[in-house]
């Protein structure tokens, strides 16, 4: 093996409601869960905005422990290779008004 591949992890991602589904090669294991979900919406082209036009956020869901990933953490130290995530939106809740 190279060294580049010890940089990166291979993960398999997928959206909320299963029908999208995507094999995530050379993910940097440097790289923040925040960084690789804004890199893996682009890839599964997941929508930005709900149907009322609200932004989305994307939180990462790690399949293995059953719990969702601090976008603060670091995918070297959270992942292991052949790791499942789920991406699961969230609309940002408005103020009163």
């Amino acid at each position: 093996m190279s060294t580049a591949v010890a940089e990166t992890i291979d993960l398999t991602v997928s959206d909320v409601s299963g029908q999208k589904r995507v094999k995530a090669s050379d993910v940097p294991r440097d790289a923040s869960v925040a960084e690789m979900v804004q890199e893996l919406l682009a890839a599964m082209g997941l929508g930005r905005n709900d149907d009322q036009g609200r932004p989305l956020n994307y939180r990462a869901r790690l399949d293995r422990e059953a719990r969702h990933l601090n976008g603060d953490e670091r995918v070297g130290e959270a992942l292991q290779p052949g790791d499942e995530v789920t991406l699961h939106p969230s609309a940002d809740a408005g103020c009163c008004g």
